[in-house]
Parts: C-alpha cells; sequence; structure tokens
C-alpha cells in the first residue's frame, strides 16, 4: 500500500462513501471523527518506507508503505518529513468535525470537510507546484458547497473567494511555466526569474489573500456560517504557507533574492494592520471574525518572514508550527460561540446583538475569549508565541514588531466593543442559559484549553518544535 492510498484516496473515498449517509447526521460526525483521529494516530505510528511487522497472528504478512505514487505522471512522494503534518491536517478536521452538531452546520460538512483535508494532503504531497496549485483549486472548489448550504446560491463573498483561489492557482502554474523556461539550460540565469517570482507571488498573494486581496473574508464570515467559514480560514491558509516554505526552499536553490522574504516580511505587516484596523472600526461581529483571521494570516507570513535562509533553521520553523494550536483553538471556539449567536439572530450587527450575552452567556464569554486570545492577551492561548515571534522580529527589525503589534491590538479593541454590545441592554435584562448542554461542554471546554495553552505553553510547543525539527530534516 502506497502513503497516497492511506491518506488521500482512502479519506475521499470514505467522503463519498458517508455522503449517502448524510439521512443519519450524528453517525455521520461520529464516523468523520473517529476515522481523522485514526488517520492521524497512523501518521503518528506507521514509519514510511519501511517494513511492518503487525504480527496479528503467526504468519501475518509484513507491510511496507510505499513513499512514492504517480498517477497520470502526478508524482506524489510521502517521507518521515511529511507526517507532523499529515497528523496537524487531520487533527485539525477531527477537532472541527466535533464541533459541527452544536454549530448546526448542514449534513455534507463532514464528507466535505474531509474531502478538503485529502486534497490539502495530497498538495503538500505533490512534487511538481502545478500538480499542488491544481489540487489547491480543487479543494477551494469542494469549499463552495461546505460554506454554501445545499439548495441555497452562493454568496458574494464565497463567490469572491473562488475567483481569487482560482485566479491566483492560474498565476502560480505560469510562474512554474516561466520558472522551467529560466531553469533550462542556457538561461541567463537569475535574471530570468523576476517574472516566475512576479507571478508566483501574486499567486500566493491571492491566495493568501493578502491585503488588498482579503476582503473575502470578512464578506464570507458576515454571509455564511461562521463554523464552516471557521475552518477555511484556518486550514487553507496555513496548508497554502507549509508549501509556499516548500516552494521558496526550491527558489532558493537556484538563485532567489534575499529581498523575497523582505517582501514576504512587508506583506505580513499590511495584513495585520489591515486586519486589526478593520477590526477595530467594524460593527459585525461575523466580520470580526474576518478580520481577524486577516490579522492571523499576516502573523503566519511574518512567521514564514524569519526563515530568510535557504536552509530552513528549527527555531523558525517551530515558531511557525506553534502559532497553529493557538490558531486553531481560537478560531473554532470563536466560530462555533458566534453561529449559535447566528442561529437566535441572524443579523449580527452591534444593534442587533445588544444584551444578547444575557440570553447567551456562554457563548458570549467564550467569544470574547477566543478574541482578546488571538489579540495576544496575556494568559490565554495566543501569548507566548505571539512574544516569541514579536521577540525574534525584534531582533531584526523592531518597526515590524511594533506594526505587527498595533493591528493585533485593534483586534483587541474589537472585543471590547464586542463585550460592550452585548452586555449593554436597552431595557432590563436577566441571566438565563439557552445554549444546548452540547454546547456548554464544548464552549466552556473551549475557554479551558484557551487558558491552559496560555498558562502552560512549556507543555505543547516543544512538542510543535519537535514536529518541526522531523518537517526541516532531509527526506531519508
Amino acid at each position: 500500500m502506497s502513503a497516497f492510498t492511506l491518506w488521500v484516496l482512502i479519506p475521499g473515498v470514505l467522503a463519498l462513501s458517508i455522503y449517502s449517509l448524510r439521512r443519519w447526521e450524528k453517525t455521520i460526525h461520529f464516523t468523520g471523527i473517529i476515522f481523522a483521529l485514526l488517520l492521524a494516530w497512523l501518521a503518528w505510528q506507521l514509519p514510511i518506507g519501511e517494513p511492518i511487522s503487525l504480527r496479528l497472528w503467526s504468519g501475518f504478512p509484513i507491510y511496507t508503505i510505499e513513499p512514492a505514487q504517480s498517477i497520470y505522471g502526478n508524482r506524489f512522494i510521502f517521507n518521515n518529513s511529511t507526517q507532523p503534518v499529515i497528523i496537524l491536517l487531520y487533527v485539525c478536521a477531527a477537532f472541527w468535525i466535533g464541533g459541527a452538531i452544536p454549530a448546526r452546520t448542514h449534513r455534507l460538512f463532514t464528507p466535505l470537510c474531509l474531502m478538503i483535508t485529502a486534497l490539502l494532503t495530497a498538495a503538500l504531497a505533490a512534487d511538481a507546484v502545478s500538480s499542488s496549485a491544481m489540487l489547491l483549486a480543487l479543494a477551494s472548489m469542494v469549499s463552495v458547497p461546505l460554506l454554501s448550504a445545499p439548495g441555497r446560491p452562493a454568496a458574494r463573498g464565497v463567490t469572491r473567494f473562488l475567483i481569487f483561489q482560482l485566479a491566483g492557482v492560474c498565476l502560480i502554474l505560469l510562474a512554474d511555466a516561466l520558472f522551467s523556461i529560466a531553469t533550462r539550460p542556457g538561461g541567463e540565469g537569475q535574471s530570468d526569474l523576476v517574472p516566475s517570482i512576479l507571478s508566483l507571488a501574486l499567486g500566493f498573494a491571492m491566495i493568501l489573500a493578502v491585503t488588498p486581496f482579503h476582503t473575502w473574508l470578512p464578506m464570507l464570515a458576515e454571509e455564511v456560517n461562521p463554523y464552516p467559514a471557521g475552518f477555511i480560514f484556518f486550514l487553507l491558509p496555513n496548508t497554502v504557507g507549509l508549501i509556499a516554505l516548500e516552494v521558496l526552499s526550491r527558489y532558493s536553490l537556484v538563485g532567489l533574492p534575499p529581498s523575497t522574504f523582505t517582501a514576504v516580511q512587508y506583506a505580513g505587516v499590511l495584513m495585520t494592520l489591515a486586519g486589526g484596523f478593520g477590526a477595530a472600526f467594524d460593527r459585525h461581529l461575523g466580520r470580526l471574525l474576518g478580520f481577524a483571521a486577516v490579522t492571523q494570516i499576516g502573523m503566519t507570513l511574518l512567521a514564514i518572514s524569519l526563515n530568510d535562509q535557504p536552509v530552513r533553521t528549527t527555531e523558525q520553523i517551530g515558531i511557525y508550527f506553534s502559532l497553529l494550536a493557538p490558531q486553531a483553538i481560537g478560531l473554532a471556539i470563536w466560530s462555533l460561540a458566534l453561529s449559535i449567536f447566528k442561529h437566535y439572530h441572524p443579523e449580527l450587527s452591534f444593534s442587533a446583538i445588544r444584551g444578547a450575552a444575557y440570553r447567551l452567556p456562554i457563548a458570549g464569554l467564550t467569544m470574547v475569549m477566543a478574541n482578546f486570545s488571538l489579540a495576544g492577551l496575556p494568559l490565554l492561548a495566543s501569548f507566548p508565541v505571539n512574544v516569541a515571534l514579536w521577540s525574534t522580529l525584534s531582533q531584526r527589525s523592531l518597526t515590524i514588531a511594533w506594526l505587527s503589534l498595533v493591528g493585533c491590538s485593534g483586534v483587541l479593541i474589537a472585543g471590547l466593543r464586542s463585550l460592550s454590545a452585548l452586555v449593554t441592554s436597552p431595557d432590563e435584562a436577566h441571566w438565563h442559559i439557552s445554549e444546548t448542554r452540547v454546547q456548554v461542554v464544548l464552549l466552556l471546554a473551549g475557554a479551558g484549553l484557551l487558558l491552559f495553552t496560555g498558562l502552560f505553553p512549556q507543555l505543547y510547543m516543544p512538542q510543535l518544535t519537535n514536529l518541526a525539527i522531523i518537517f526541516t530534516s532531509p527526506s531519508p
């Protein structure tokens, strides 16, 4: 069996299979959770390219998970350095599927979530940039029914999201073709790489929603169920970030200009400022989630910009990996709480949700906590890794560090304004818990995770750094 079959084809087939069981919603969700966790566990336990003796009974055959798979000329390579990413992707999928029922997502959420995760896994394993780009396009198209409820037309934000994703993929394909021409024998060297680098940069900018291509994020969070939107906000940019790291590493071998990483740094701080200022002055809870996602993508780009050496170093990539856990927890809890608010208050403007915290106190508390966490407030999940990122940035450019801090402060201001709107009631109100028991349990567990990861970062950051060590190690 090949690794491609185990972590891409089988999840894809399962996603299509459980689609036929969509009448049994809980069965679909529990099946998706168990299977995603099983795939993550297999990626943790099974070595790739080495004999595996299961010893279930005497004479049981020895298996080897083949690292390479060719399909119609496209080569997919899995090795021990890609296993940490597989673990993170499928743990993330299980984490998000776990909150799908309380978030009242549609019944296609679980199969589409597994399908998107399988496509992104294949994109990370693709040997050619063009193959990765095409798989990203497929994942974007599968995201459309995830974001749009069945039987309803796609919202404007969904349409804009798809346009930017497909346009970015086309530019990456063009960049790959120009790169092949520039590196052929007899080329003029680094000067020939300029069109390829520009096309590649613009393509990744569109896919990662770099300013000014970020407008679809707040639109999407405003118009659709916030929970699947939060899933896309986290999984897609971080997967594309890992692909971008691989692409930059390849270009570095043929003379990538050092100014490229400076441009990534400027793009990151611009996104942080755009998201922060947008959140600070907006008056819609859904759009605030979108602007916070813009800020988090900016922080991700800042972490990528630290990797300005041809050989990736563990310290810098460790910061990037350490950002993933706080971002996942913060965006998941925020989007879950916001989806509960949207069920009771379809219009999430500040004027429409005044005093809503009296009716939904648990959702209000956890939403504000997640907001503060993504802003980098002390004692919450994102604070330790944000401090590490700001400290490393300040050693290179104090101005960049301060500007990113200003952007995160905008998200903090948005949280304070949201809190004020939620607890300010025009009439006399009484506290009443309207959330279901499952929602209360998940929200309080999420709040506990935000506090636990913020107070005890030493329990998870070394583990993520170890995954980074494996990811950056040479393939066997």
